[in-house]
């Protein structure tokens, strides 16, 4: 493990540091650190007069313990410009798996600089950083003991964040998935088996309410989404204490996950046609124009199946309905619509590999107009249809 570290100019006061149950005397947080999580690699970011106030006692006392210490010069920012010389000066440090960040001596503006830069290398990389610490020399106990916080978990908040505004947006759990994976093994390693349990029951509902959504099961969607929810809520207080970061944003991926968490079970013909166009509008808006042109023309087959009385969910039955459809026994707009919508998804289809391709600003055109294709539609079904 590497540590990023800072140092200012002010008069440090040696006091012992506390971290994971031992304790080290110095005036110097980052000696602390070292020593206590055997940190031999150390990087430390200063200005002109901190590296001639303290760089040379720092390195003394790391290489005590066998430790290495090298210098990146900074200025202090004092503009946006100023910012961003010192975000990239600590982006291109934070190299790697395993490196620790430590913020006990940064001031002003810094710390904030340095969890950015935290956090944006774990938005690519939720290893990337593997502590971020605060040696919090004001909130001494009555030994005189100043604990080492650490405040990787705070910054978690913006990985998890990230996570599930993908599973918002795309429908895609893969990010969400792979934190609960990295808290699992740090349960793993605490010996904490129930709660290896619970987190592994809600990734792995979410995990296939993810892939149902992507693989366009819209039938399969309703049930995983609504399994997902009852894991979440049910291991609320395991998740509550042992992965915060998740808990704090559970909310939002409640929300997410309930507008596909439809009961479609004992639905009438209508509600269940209008659940399904439902789905048609979440790919839609979410980016999956595909999903969307295959799923409308499914849609008109099981609207037919249901006009003619046919078994929808029977492959032979689907069959005799597109075969009405082609003979022109079905309702003109009904024929019409599913011309349509089957030219768009077949052009996409083909993936452009046609002279008369559609470009991709009118496939997108054509998407965007599904539901005003489809909804008008419903009309043909009776709200309450007599079984």
């Amino acid at each position: 493990m590497r540590l990023l570290t800072f140092l200012g100019t002010t008069e440090y006061k040696e006091v012992p540091y506390r971290l994971h149950d031992q304790a080290f005397r110095t005036r110097l947080c980052p000696v602390a650190i070292s020593r206590i999580e055997r940190i031999a690699d150390v990087v430390v970011f200063v200005t002109d007069e901190a590296r001639a106030m303290w760089f040379g006692t720092l390195e003394a006392e790391l290489a005590e313990s066998g430790a290495t210490c090298r210098a990146v010069g900074i200025q202090l920012p004092n503009d946006e410009a100023g910012m961003w010389s010192l975000f990239r000066a600590v982006q291109g440090e934070m190299t790697g798996p395993n490196v620790a960040l430590d913020v006990t001596h940064a001031f002003r503006a810094i710390p904030f600089v340095a969890m950015s830069v935290a956090g944006f290398a774990r938005a690519t990389n939720p290893e990337a950083v593997a502590a971020i610490y605060y040696g919090a020399y004001e909130a001494r106990d009555d030994d005189g003991v100043a604990p080492i916080i650490e405040l990787t978990s705070l910054v978690s908040v913006l990985d998890w964040t990230a996570a599930v505004g993908a599973f918002q947006r795309y429908g895609d759990a893969a990010i969400i998935a792979k934190l609960i994976g990295l808290e699992r093994r740090r349960l793993a390693s605490a010996g904490r088996r129930d709660d290896l349990t619970a987190l592994g029951q809600v990734a792995g509902d979410l995990e296939r309410a993810s892939a149902d959504l992507l693989a366009c099961r819209p039938r399969l969607v309703s049930e995983t989404a609504r399994r997902s929810r009852e894991a979440i809520n049910r291991h609320a207080e395991t998740t509550k204490e042992r992965t915060p970061a998740f808990h704090a944003v559970r909310n939002t991926l409640l929300g997410a996950l309930g507008a596909l968490a439809v009961d479609t079970g004992g639905m009438s013909p209508r509600i269940m046609l209008e659940a399904q166009l439902a789905m048609v509008r979440w790919y839609v808006n979410h980016g999956h124009p595909l999903h969307a042109l295959a799923l409308s023309r499914e849609w008109l087959v099981t609207l037919v199946c249901i006009l003619r009385d046919l078994d929808w969910e029977s492959r032979e039955r689907r069959d005799e309905a597109e075969r009405h459809i082609h003979n022109r026994e079905v309702p003109p707009d009904v024929a019409d619509r599913f011309d349509r919508v089957s030219q768009w998804r077949n052009d996409v289809l083909h993936c452009g590999m046609r002279a008369s391709a559609m470009s991709a600003e009118t496939v997108l055109k054509n998407v965007a107009k599904l539901l005003a294709e489809l909804s008008p539609l419903l009309a043909l079904v009776p709200e309450d249809p007599t079984p």
